[in-house]
């Protein structure tokens, strides 16, 4: 064998995604598939917002979840995440897995943990930290 790593192309790195998707399927099954994106609005103004996707063994990866600093604590995150739980399970999703960075949000734990979230892991450096749920 003459083993190399070398970078590859977008079509390259399509077929190394299907034949890992492949894989997946023999231990999953198909699995359901999709983007959330959704704003919350006052009046007009974007005030937050969700980003996720539906992937893998039906697990929601949430990207993004953002409330405006002037609206925290006034129930617009739970808002949030109770309609992102509502969408992910309308495509098939039975697992919600999220992140966030203690910087972003130094009562995030608390916030997560309030919805009925469980801290499953993380990690710390020396400028930040960031937490699994």
């Amino acid at each position: 064998m003459d083993l190399q790593i070398k970078e590859i192309t977008e079509d390259q790195a399509t077929d190394v995604d299907d034949r890992l998707m492949e894989y997946y399927e023999k231990y999953s099954g198909e699995c359901p598939e999709g983007d959330i994106r959704f704003g919350l609005f006052d009046q007009d103004r974007l005030i937050g917002g969700v980003l996720a996707s539906v992937a893998d063994f039906a697990i929601c990866y949430v990207n993004t979840v953002y409330v405006d600093p002037e609206y925290r604590r006034s129930g617009c995150g739970r808002h949030l995440v109770s309609e992102l739980e509502e969408r992910a399970r309308n495509i098939g999703a039975n697992i919600v897995h999220l992140s966030y960075f203690d910087f972003e949000n130094a009562n995030g734990a608390d916030f997560y943990r309030r919805l009925g979230y469980e801290e499953v892991g993380g990690y710390k450096t020396d400028q930040y930290s960031e937490h699994f749920f």
